[in-house]
């Protein structure tokens, strides 16, 4: 009987100790165990229009000007709103008869746009201006993107956005044209639940499910390990990790919403972040939308094309290269969930 009562004690003493080492190890299992990933989801960015030959651009522009998608209008509506509550009917029809931007021809506005943004792109591939109270109807407050895709077949790339309304004049102009706008970027974002008031990110096992993903080829020699650690040391930019690249597309890693990274006082800054082997951990950011919220913590995946800069890659004009990466996008969200 007593050796009985001291095998019960030594169960529970022992389901006990097993219980704390658990609640101890989950953190490190807290991101991307399946049943602790809450969201996994694809997003792509879409910006500028693809157009062939010089003169397509012209055309385009002068479709915008004469107010052809509706949107293209749509920031001197509100300037004109704004006017009329500040200074009533009789202000805004004196704002009409001398504003700069309602007197103007846009014609030679568009020609004396034309002209600079040829003799740039001789040399170079992008051209752009930001147009103010100068913009002359359908480009007040207006940011003009020129862009060369391919010289070669003379493709070009336009983008226009303006204040308050941002590129629905683009994709009003992308609509009328009936052109699809070029894609800039597919992303996969991964939501997990937080650990205990942190994110906790484990690299091995994101790295164990994107090796099973077909057409995405990860050096064998990265490791959990080295991903953690150079987000981790990333001081400065936002902790991208190149995972594959080939002739089109290259595939990064990088946190996507969590806590600032580095505090600073007095110009000195302190890393908030924890490293412990390809396990990396820090705090969660609050929520824009419910202050005093934390938000889940995300991890994001992109897809975009090679060619082009780190920080600025080339928008994917044709047709199918465009459906390759969003499958390539779409492989990679599976091999999350």
């Amino acid at each position: 009987m007593e050796l009985g009562f001291e095998l019960r004690h030594v169960v529970v003493i022992l389901i006990s100790v097993l219980a704390t080492l658990i609640n101890v190890a989950i953190p490190v299992v807290y991101f991307l165990k399946k049943r602790r990933v809450k969201i996994v989801k694809r997003e792509e960015y879409y910006r500028y229009i693809p157009l062939q030959g010089w003169e397509s651009v012209v055309a385009a522009l002068g479709i915008y000007a004469m107010g052809a998608p509706k949107e293209s209008r749509a920031t001197e509506h509100r300037q004109i709103d704004a006017v009329v509550q500040n200074q009533g009917i009789y202000g805004a029809a004196i704002y009409n008869v001398l504003a700069p931007h309602m007197t103007g021809r846009s014609g030679q506005f568009i020609e004396r746009m034309l002209t600079e943004a040829k003799a740039i792109l001789v040399s170079l591939d992008s051209w752009k201006r930001s147009y103010g109270y100068g913009g002359v109807g359908s480009f007040f407050k207006t940011s003009v993107v020129i862009e060369i895709l391919d010289r070669e077949e003379e493709m070009y790339a336009l983008g226009i956005r303006a204040s308050y309304v941002g590129d629905a004049g683009e994709i009003g102009l992308a609509e009328h044209l009936g052109i699809p706008r070029t894609l800039i970027r597919s992303s996969v974002i991964v939501e997990g639940n937080p650990g205990p008031g942190e994110f906790v990110f484990n690299f091995d096992n994101v790295l164990r499910r994107l090796r099973r993903v077909r057409g995405l080829n990860i050096d064998q020699q990265l490791t959990g390990e080295e991903i953690a650690r150079t987000m981790w040391e990333d001081e400065y930019e936002d902790g991208r990790v190149e995972l594959h690249r080939d002739d089109q597309f290259v595939v990064v890693v990088s946190p996507g919403r969590v806590g600032n990274h580095f505090v600073y006082d007095s110009g000195q800054g302190t890393n908030r972040w924890v490293i412990e082997d390809a396990i990396l951990r820090g705090p969660l950011a609050e929520s824009y939308n419910e202050p005093g919220t934390m938000d889940a913590p995300t991890l994001v995946i992109t897809v975009k094309s090679s060619q082009g800069t780190d920080y600025k890659s080339k928008p994917i004009w044709r047709s199918e290269e465009k459906e390759q990466a969003i499958e390539l996008a779409s492989r990679i969200a599976d091999a999350m969930r």
